[in-house]
């Protein structure tokens, strides 16, 4: 399912980090964005109560993002 917001964002913090989306990085953003709704709905259903559940979601989508290369 296509998640026009939260796939905006992950290409966001991608640009940010200097991924180059559409060159050598372009089969991990391709999974990455393939996946993000799956990853999305996942976190949310563990963690959507948690008080820091924001900042964490972002320091994972970082985390991904980081060892993905």
């Amino acid at each position: 399912m296509y998640e026009y917001k939260l796939h905006t964002h992950i290409n966001e913090l991608l640009r940010k980090n200097n991924i180059d989306v559409a060159g050598s990085a372009n089969p991990f953003c391709t999974r990455f964005i393939a996946n993000a709704t799956a990853i999305d709905a996942l976190y949310k259903e563990l963690y959507q109560f948690h008080p820091d559940a924001k900042i964490a979601y972002e320091e994972l989508l970082a985390t991904i993002i980081k060892d993905g290369f």
